[in-house]
């Protein structure tokens, strides 16, 4: 992804004061920001973005390799 974007994605993850690790692991909440018109990331793209809009905006391919990287 080039420098000028940013993809996040948060999961349904959580800690006790143990450290014991819960939840189910999938993706709740995802974020994108455009830097160059959005500089201070105050404008989250995939709030209600349709699926038509995600793929114009390319999210599948870095969701994908943030998949994979946590498969992996």
């Amino acid at each position: 992804m080039a420098k000028d974007k940013q993809y996040v994605e948060y999961y349904d993850l959580h800690a006790d004061a143990t450290g014991a690790v819960s939840g189910t692991g999938q993706v709740a909440f995802r974020e994108y920001y455009d830097l160059v018109s959005d500089p201070y990331p105050l404008r989250n793209l995939l709030h209600e973005a349709t699926p038509a809009q995600e793929q114009a905006l390319g999210i599948p391919a870095p969701a994908a390799r943030l998949a994979a990287d946590r498969a992996g």
